[in-house]
């Protein structure tokens, strides 16, 4: 037996390991893609209502889902994504 210090656990095999780095980009992205359209939905009720404050118009809430939300949910889905593999790249090259 050796001292808590020389056993090491044992590492998963190489399919396991791929699953769970795969499982994990895909939840955060998606994660922070949710994020991104409510964030992107906040701002574009926002803006709509104040605008149309301001011009005493009738306000379109359609509009903050097609101009807000969507293209914002895309880029901070697109750039978690990227993120995320660059992380495990270099994660994975460093061992």
């Amino acid at each position: 037996m050796g001292t808590a210090a020389t056993m090491t656990k044992p590492r998963p095999s190489w399919f396991v390991r791929f699953i769970m780095i795969s499982f994990r980009i895909c939840f955060v992205t998606l994660l922070l893609t949710g994020v991104g359209m409510g964030v992107g939905l906040f701002v574009g009720i926002l803006s709509t209502v104040i605008s149309g404050a301001f011009t005493h118009h009738a306000i379109d809430l359609t509009r903050a889902y097609r101009v807000f939300a969507i293209p914002s949910a895309i880029i901070f889905g697109s750039c978690t994504f990227v993120f995320q593999i660059m992380k495990t790249l270099r994660e994975t090259f460093r061992r």
